[in-house]
């Protein structure tokens, strides 16, 4: 049996609807990576071929684009994280023993402190 969520799909539909804007969001993530890369040591190909320089500049760029992508993938897929976490959280919350949905939980913004770690203080190094 399935349950309505309230905006006339049902929760599988639901659930295949998330499922597929995570993957999606995904493959997103790998050619945003891929495309930064590839931006870099285009640019570094470039600027060699300019300045007579290789293969220095190309070096520099790939390094450039590896940096950049590298730190954009992992801000992608720690708000991916997240966010997976507060809707599994929203989720279990919702559930009543008895298998039936209850009202949802209040999620406020804890986007940077769902483990209290950072909390304490840090050393001086």
């Amino acid at each position: 049996m399935t349950h309505s969520s309230g905006n006339g799909k049902t929760d599988l539909s639901a659930a295949r609807d998330d499922y597929s804007r995570r993957m999606w969001s995904m493959a997103s993530m790998g050619a945003t990576l891929t495309s930064e890369i590839l931006a870099g040591t285009g640019i570094g190909w470039l600027l060699d071929k300019v300045f007579d320089t290789a293969p220095w500049c190309l070096v520099g760029g790939t390094i450039a684009g590896l940096t950049v992508g590298m730190t954009t993938f992992l801000r992608s897929a720690l708000s991916e994280s997240r966010q997976a976490g507060r809707d599994a959280r929203r989720m279990a919350a919702s559930i009543e023993p008895d298998g039936s949905t209850t009202e949802q939980i209040d999620d406020h913004d804890d986007d940077d402190h769902d483990n209290h770690e950072d909390d304490r203080p840090r050393s001086g190094w």
